[in-house]
């Protein structure tokens, strides 16, 4: 399974990160791929992804004369591998979160790291506390938030992807009643070839 998501990239022209390379290009392409995750069931065939069918406004009768309605809480959550640099944090993470907090805004945008190393570092040089994925799906959970997209801010399908994004999403599938996953940036062979577009665009 997981080699199917493997593609071959060539290293970054001269060193450039991973997360340069985001902040450079791509911004767009993370809020796309929620785009697509949203629509009608065109989720990539190596994620996990259930759906219960929910409506946008449920109708409770009660006492067969009352009516009330409840919106469904909903949330995206972006997961990043992390940084422990605040002006790169700034530069692409934040940037991203905003984007998606502006493009949907019925959608509550909320963040996870997948490196421990990470969220230690910060945790003891900065006190901060960021969640792991499985940390912030509990969270979803206890909060009451029944729609949840996980966009990865990863840049292919490697193992943090594989290990703690899907299985983390799988893990948690029935305690919501929308739980999707969307793509990494580089995913398809069309994914790369826009990437290197946009690289000779700049």
């Amino acid at each position: 399974m997981k080699g199917d998501c493997f593609v071959g990239l060539k290293e970054l022209k001269d060193g450039e990160s991973s997360l340069g390379f985001l902040r450079n290009s791509f911004y767009f392409r993370c809020t796309r791929r929620i785009g697509e995750v949203l629509k009608a069931d065109r989720t990539h065939p190596i994620h996990r992804h259930r759906t219960i069918e929910a409506l946008q406004q449920t109708k409770i009768r009660k006492n067969g004369e009352r009516i009330m309605t409840r919106l469904t809480k909903k949330a995206i959550l972006a997961v990043g591998f992390g940084t422990t640099h605040r002006a790169e944090s700034k530069a692409t993470i934040e940037a991203i979160e905003n984007m998606a907090a502006e493009r949907f805004p019925e959608y509550e945008v909320r963040r996870a790291y997948t490196s421990e190393i990470v969220r230690k570092i910060l945790k003891e040089r900065d006190g901060l506390l960021v969640d792991n994925t499985w940390e912030a799906l509990e969270s979803l959970r206890k909060d009451g938030f029944q729609e949840v997209i996980l966009q990865p801010l990863h840049i292919i399908c490697g193992e943090e992807y594989q290990e703690k994004v899907l299985d983390a999403a799988a893990q948690y599938q029935d305690a919501f009643d929308k739980i999707a996953v969307g793509r990494p940036l580089l995913t398809t062979i069309g994914d790369y070839r826009a990437a290197i577009e946009a690289l000779k665009a700049q």
